[in-house]
């Protein structure tokens, strides 16, 4: 798998009566634009000088996240160069009206989260993380306003496309003789170890993460016993006062993070 493994294509199913005209407009919507965005569909981007501009055409061939309720939608997508030969590369797209509600969310934070702010947020870590780009996150190809097609406009972040699996645990070694093993303990320990020493990386040039999950966890398949990490669109400052005097070990943000059974 690449980037992260597909995620619910069909998002959260939204139901309106008839006569809640406003909600059904909103449900309508979404609907007009999660069928937009299908396999083969053609995206352009916007250029920034009307005059001296150039645009950039992208077909999207796979969905890696999408659907309703999703704060970004992302497509594995191609490219052409003026020779014909194509590139591979992940397309992430932030399209307000496709973003949980914070009804939904549980929180009121995700009401005021809109697609430019999630976008300013990754491009600013990508900028302050570039000398690890290529290795504990994706090459960054740039952020963009594309054309969506039908009027629709949005921004987005072209990045590289990993070759790999998003982290989960290992449930089927689990509870196994083999997860008791001195050998196996010393493993994940020492993947454990690997992984903060990575996350540190982050946080010496200033970045907290902000949302490490297994889903935003890629273990690279031309780098087994190393990480990738993605999705910094909720990243910030070291110095925001949220973090600012904590520990190192507070700054991880995780959400109950497994390192799974290395294969033996």
């Amino acid at each position: 798998m690449s980037y992260s493994d597909v995620d619910d294509m069909g998002g959260h199913q939204d139901e309106y009566s008839d006569d809640d005209d406003g909600n059904l407009a909103i449900y309508r919507r979404r609907e007009a634009l999660i069928n937009l965005l299908r396999c083969g569909h053609h995206i352009r981007t916007v250029p920034s000088n009307d005059k001296h501009g150039v645009s950039f055409d992208f077909d999207l061939t796979r969905p890696l996240q999408v659907g309703n309720r999703r704060w970004a939608q992302v497509w594995e997508a191609v490219t052409y160069d003026f020779d014909g030969d194509y590139q591979t590369l992940v397309v992430k797209l932030f399209i307000d009206s496709l973003f949980p509600t914070p009804e939904s969310q549980g929180f009121d934070m995700a009401g005021t989260w809109t697609a430019a702010r999630l976008r300013d947020s990754e491009s600013w870590a990508y900028n302050a993380l570039s000398d690890l780009q290529g290795g504990l996150l994706p090459v960054s190809g740039g952020f963009y306003e594309f054309d969506l097609g039908l009027g629709e406009r949005a921004c987005g972040h072209v990045m590289e496309l990993i070759d790999g699996r998003r982290l989960e645990r290992d449930w089927e070694t689990f509870g196994q003789p083999q997860w008791h093993t001195l050998e196996a303990s010393r493993e994940r320990e020492a993947r454990m170890v690997k992984f903060m020493v990575m996350v540190s990386e982050l946080h010496k040039r200033g970045v907290v993460h902000n949302d490490l999950k297994p889903s935003n966890v890629i273990v690279p398949d031309h780098d087994p016993g190393s990480f990738v990490f993605l999705d910094f669109a909720i990243a910030k400052s070291i110095q925001h006062p949220n973090f600012k005097n904590n520990r190192e070990e507070d700054l991880l943000c995780m959400k109950t993070m497994h390192l799974e059974q290395p294969s033996v």
